[in-house]
C-alpha cells in the first residue's frame, strides 16, 4: 500500500489562537471500519475572532472523497476532540459560545457551554447533545478540553478548564454505574492533557502552562521582547486514578522538567500497556530563548531531545533518547520541533510516528519517520523515513487512547499551509 494524501478543506488562520491541531492532546480524526471521519473548526467570515469558527464534520468512505456531513451552527473557538464509540458513532467534544455573534463583530473570551455530542453516522441529521455535568464553575471560549475513551468498556474521561486565577481543570469519569466528577490538581496550572482510560484506572500527561514565575527571567524577557503576555512550559507532570468510580487522583508526578535553564518541554502522546506502564513521548528543549542562554546561562549547550520513557505508579521505570539535536561550533540555539504519536498494529505491537522540522545536521533529517517492529525497553527502535509529499507539521492520528482499533493503516491529520491534509500511511 502506497502512502495516500489528499486535501480535506481548508482553514484560513485568523490569529484566533487555536489552529485545526490545536487540540493536539487529543485527535480529530477517527477510523470507523472502512469510513474515516474528521472535525474541521471551519471560519465564519462574518465575524470577528476569538469565537469566529463553526465546527464541520467531514467523512470518506473507502477511496471516496471527502464529504461534509454536518455543519454546527453555533459559534466556537477551537477545534473539536472525538472518540470512536463504535463503528457507527462517535463522540465529539464541543464548547459553543452562550451568545451568538453579531455580524461584523467578535467575542472574545466569552462565555461557553461545555457539551458532549453523540454522532450516529448511519442516521441523518442533528447529532444528541448533552450540555457536561462539570460543576458550576464559568467556562470559556478557552477551554484546553481533552477526552478518552475505554475502547473495551465505553468508559470516558473529560477534562475541561473553568476560571479561577490563570485557569484550572475539572474532570468527568463515566461508567455505567455513572458519572464522578471532581477538580484535577497539579502544582500549577498543566494544560494540553493526555488522557486515557483503560481497566477502570484513568491517567493524565499535562504541561506547565503559566506566565514567567521568576521575576528577574520575566523583566529581562520583557525588556527584549517588549511583551508582557509570556507563558512558558518546563515541567511535565503526570497523576493516575486507580479506580474511576472513585475519582481519586494521585499526588501529581513530575516526569521532566527544564525549570533551571529556562527551557521548554512538549508533551506529545500516552500509551497505556495491558500491564498498566505507561509510554510517554515528550520533546524537551534545554534552554527555549536564545537572549536567556547569553543573559543567565552561558556555559550551557543547547539542545532539543525526543524522549521516550515508561512510567508506572508515578514512577519512572527508563528513559531513552530517540533523537537529538545539540548545539554546532556556531553557539546557535537548536530548531528541531518534534510531532509524535503512538500507534497499535493489527497485530498489537506498539509503534510510534513522528516528524522534524528544524535540523541542524547533528541528528536525524527533516521529515516524517515511521517506527519498525515493538518499541522496546532495551536497544534503539529502529525508524524508517517515510515519503511523504506533506511538509513535517503537526498532525492528529487516530489515537488508541481515543478508540481506534489496532491497524496496519494511520489516518492522519494534518495541515500545509491553510489546507487540511488526510494522509493514509501503511504501519508495516
Amino acid at each position: 500500500m502506497k502512502i495516500w494524501q489528499e486535501t480535506i478543506c481548508r482553514v484560513r488562520d485568523t490569529k484566533n489562537g487555536a489552529s485545526p491541531l490545536w487540540c493536539y492532546g487529543s485527535t480529530a480524526i477517527m477510523r470507523l471500519g472502512d469510513k474515516v471521519v474528521a472535525t474541521v473548526p471551519a471560519n465564519d467570515n462574518n465575524v470577528l475572532p476569538l469565537a469566529d469558527r463553526h465546527i464541520e464534520l467531514y467523512a470518506k468512505t473507502g477511496d471516496g472523497p471527502w464529504q461534509k456531513i454536518w455543519h454546527d451552527m453555533r459559534f466556537t473557538r477551537e477545534p473539536a476532540p472525538i472518540l470512536r464509540r463504535d463503528d457507527q458513532s462517535i463522540w465529539i467534544s464541543l464548547n459553543p459560545s452562550e451568545k451568538d455573534v453579531p455580524i461584523g463583530q467578535g467575542i472574545e473570551y466569552g462565555p461557553a457551554i461545555p457539551t458532549l455530542a453523540l454522532f450516529d453516522l448511519t442516521k441523518q441529521g442533528e447529532p444528541t447533545l448533552e450540555r457536561l455535568p462539570l460543576g458550576d464553575y464559568y467556562f470559556m471560549d478557552h477551554s484546553y478540553r481533552g477526552m478518552a475513551i475505554d475502547r473495551q468498556t465505553g468508559d470516558l474521561f473529560i477534562t475541561w478548564q473553568y476560571v479561577e486565577g490563570e485557569g484550572k481543570h475539572c474532570f468527568l469519569l463515566r461508567t455505567p454505574k455513572g458519572d464522578v466528577t471532581g477538580k484535577l490538581e497539579f502544582p500549577v496550572r498543566a494544560c494540553y492533557h493526555n488522557l486515557a482510560v483503560k481497566d477502570k484506572k484513568a491517567y493524565v500527561l499535562a504541561i506547565s502552562d503559566i506566565c514567567e514565575p521568576v521575576a528577574e527571567w520575566a523583566e529581562y524577557k520583557y525588556a527584549k521582547t517588549g511583551v508582557r503576555w509570556d507563558y512558558d512550559f518546563r515541567n511535565l507532570y503526570f497523576t493516575y486514578c486507580n479506580d474511576i468510580t472513585t475519582g481519586e487522583f494521585a499526588p501529581a508526578a513530575l516526569i521532566d522538567s527544564r525549570e533551571e535553564t529556562c527551557g521548554q518541554i512538549r508533551n506529545l502522546d500516552l500509551f497505556v500497556a495491558d500491564s498498566g506502564v505507561c509510554y510517554l513521548v515528550y520533546e524537551a528543549k534545554r534552554i527555549w530563548h536564545d537572549f536567556m542562554r547569553d543573559r543567565f546561562f552561558p556555559e550551557v549547550r543547547f539542545d532539543t531531545v525526543l524522549t521516550l520513557c515508561a512510567v508506572k505508579d508515578g514512577n519512572v521505570l527508563w528513559r531513552k533518547e530517540l533523537d537529538a539535536e545539540r548545539e554546532t561550533d556556531d553557539r546557535q540555539n537548536t530548531k528541531a520541533s518534534y510531532s509524535a504519536a503512538f500507534f497499535q498494529r493489527a497485530d498489537g505491537s506498539l509503534g510510534l510516528l513522528f516528524n522534524k522540522t528544524g535540523s541542524n545536521g547533528t541528528g536525524m533529517a527533516d521529515g516524517w519517520y515511521l517506527s519498525r517492529g515493538e518499541l522496546a525497553e532495551y536497544g534503539n527502535p529502529a525508524f524508517s523515513r517515510l515519503d511523504v509529499s506533506c511538509p513535517p507539521n503537526g498532525f492528529h492520528t487516530a489515537r488508541p487512547r481515543c478508540g481506534a482499533l489496532p491497524s496496519d493503516v494511520l489516518d492522519v491529520l494534518t495541515v500545509d499551509g491553510e489546507e487540511v491534509v488526510y494522509l493514509r500511511i501503511p504501519a508495516v
